[in-house]
């Protein structure tokens, strides 16, 4: 088995803070997916490829230069990204629409991939633990109602500056969520071999000492 523990689940779910908790609590690396599509989307928005154009995306991809560090940072043309603007009002309007593309998936799947055979990883997504690393030896997915994940994402928006309204990004999560749910390639859906662990009601340290709890111990599967 691969030494990855992989937390997959819909947007706002969590996933990306208890990433970084359990992969700092185990020291290992940690690797968020998400960003990687972003930054995809981020790319062909700043080079004027219309995301909804398949054949343009195709050929734009000859351009992209995107590449994780060792720690699993994101980089485009060799910099570190800003979370501000992997999570601009366009990126988010888009992502799903580039995250659909199968051959934009298969080339992120590969950065992926290499990044778990060298162990000691923590991967946060959608695919991970049914698609990506079906042989990881611990698996995860975080799950919350949908309220509770757009008002998780109101208050990420207003750290950022941003004065989205809940009901947008209610309307927005909802349609990321039918995306999601939805595509033929990379549907998000919870592996048979993972925990289930439902985060409405409990916060992010707790959610990562229960993960923290089952790698330590060895426990794998539901």
């Amino acid at each position: 088995m691969l030494q990855v523990v992989t937390i997959d689940g819909p947007a706002g779910s969590g996933k990306s803070t208890v990433a970084h908790l359990v992969a700092a609590g185990l020291g290992w690396r940690v690797l968020d997916t998400g960003g990687m599509y972003r930054a995809v989307t981020l790319f062909l928005l700043e080079e004027g490829i219309p995301p909804a154009d398949r054949e343009a995306i195709l050929a734009g991809l000859d351009g992209l230069d995107l590449a994780l560090d060792g720690e699993g940072q994101v980089l485009l043309a060799g910099r570190p990204v800003p979370a501000g603007r992997l999570r601009s009002p366009a990126v988010e309007q888009w992502i799903s629409r580039v995250a659909d593309c199968s051959t934009v998936r298969r080339r992120m799947r590969a950065l992926q991939r290499e990044a778990g055979r060298q162990g000691r990883l923590v991967a946060e997504g959608r695919d991970l633990g049914s698609v990506v690393f079906p042989d990881a030896a611990h698996k995860f997915y975080l799950e919350a109602d949908l309220a509770c994940r757009a008002r998780r994402r109101l208050e990420d928006f207003r750290a950022q500056g941003r004065r989205d309204g809940l009901d947008r990004i209610l309307e927005e999560m909802a349609r990321r969520d039918r995306a999601d749910l939805t595509r033929t390639d990379g549907t998000l859906v919870c592996p048979t071999d993972a925990h289930r662990i439902d985060t409405t009601r409990i916060g992010p340290e707790e959610v990562a000492a229960t993960i923290l709890d089952r790698v330590r111990g060895g426990r794998e599967g539901p």
